[in-house]
């Protein structure tokens, strides 16, 4: 490659990698805005007496609530064997399940026992 190949590319790099700091920058400093303006409107539902869970008045003031998701179940491939059952079927899944969940009903039990 030729010096002023080497050079030009260099030069690209430079300026590729002064542009993504530059949109890095301008990121952080829109979020760093909207984590303000959030304070400030949490500011005013306390003084209201409103939590942030309420959706319609948080909407209402622009405020981004958060969300909750809903976990997976385990999941179960043909072919395994779980606490002695071979997954076949739908029919097989559904008994594993059933097991899974008695099992963990049973630890938040023991969990709860042990606090008294």
């Amino acid at each position: 490659m030729s010096k002023k190949n080497n050079l030009k590319l260099r030069a690209q790099s430079h300026a590729y990698a002064l542009r993504k700091e530059k949109e890095q920058r301008e990121k952080l400093a829109k979020k760093a805005e909207r984590k303000k303006e959030n304070a400030e409107a949490l500011d005013v539902l306390s003084k209201l007496g409103l939590s942030q869970t309420n959706k319609k008045t948080s909407k209402k003031l622009g405020i981004s609530t958060t969300t909750k998701t809903k976990r997976k179940g385990v999941r179960l491939r043909k072919n395994a064997v779980v606490r002695g059952i071979k997954v076949k079927d739908a029919e097989s899944k559904r008994q594993i399940r059933e097991i899974l969940e008695g099992e963990a009903d049973g630890m938040d039990g023991l969990e709860n026992a042990d606090s008294d």
